[in-house]
């Protein structure tokens, strides 16, 4: 029937294949979601501006300005200057630390008396407060 190399090129061929579908499939599941997040996004835009209109028609006010490009809209509380030209912000400087002078290490014995210190202080603040 098939020899034994030919079933492991077989083999070989049937795992290629399977990777290049699932990689495909994955593409492809990725590619519908996406389109169909894009058209959600429209189709909810879409009826967003029908209701915005028939709630205006219902008031009888006059109808909101669609906003502008370049920022000039009167409906807008912050403009963009149209005669100032945009610039980008400035970098901000990092200002110079002033290092502390360099001290030690403390030895075990610093340590240990400021540990004692530190506990003594805080036993009678505890005894002044509990009294």
């Amino acid at each position: 029937m098939y020899d034994i190399e030919e079933i492991e090129e077989m083999k070989k061929k049937a795992q290629a294949f399977a990777q290049k579908s699932l990689l495909v499939k994955e593409s492809f599941d990725r590619w519908v979601q996406r389109t169909t997040d894009r058209a959600a996004y429209v189709e909810a835009t879409r009826h967003g501006d029908e209701y915005r209109q028939k709630l205006q028609q219902q008031s009888g006010r006059r109808p909101v300005l669609q906003p502008s490009i370049n920022g000039l809209n009167g409906d807008k509380k912050r403009r963009i200057s149209a005669s100032a030209p945009v610039r980008p912000p400035q970098k901000k400087r990092a200002r110079m630390r002033i290092s502390a002078e360099y001290r030690p290490s403390r030895t075990d014995e610093e340590l240990a008396r400021r540990l004692k210190e530190v506990h003594i202080s805080l036993s009678t603040i505890s005894r002044v407060a509990w009294s």
